[in-house]
């Protein structure tokens, strides 16, 4: 999965957001650009190296001021 630059772009009302990271490849950069501050955004993956990875990508991505939240799913 590959979110797109400009996916969620200038939903200022978006709180909560649920990523599977056991398949998202690539986030590119300016993809949650205008999202709340203080978004909270669930990341289903199977362990804690592919959460961080994720996470990475989704801070790069433009969710620099999220919460973010694992929960394991295989």
């Amino acid at each position: 999965m590959k979110i797109e630059k400009g996916a969620v772009t200038g939903c200022g009302k978006l709180g909560k957001i649920t990523v599977n990271g056991n398949t998202l490849k690539t986030v590119q950069k300016g993809a949650f650009k205008g999202v709340k501050a203080g978004a909270k955004v669930t990341v289903y993956a199977k362990d804690q190296k592919t959460f961080d990875k994720v996470v990475s990508m989704l801070k790069k991505g433009g969710l620099k001021n999220a919460k973010f939240k694992f929960k394991k799913k295989n």
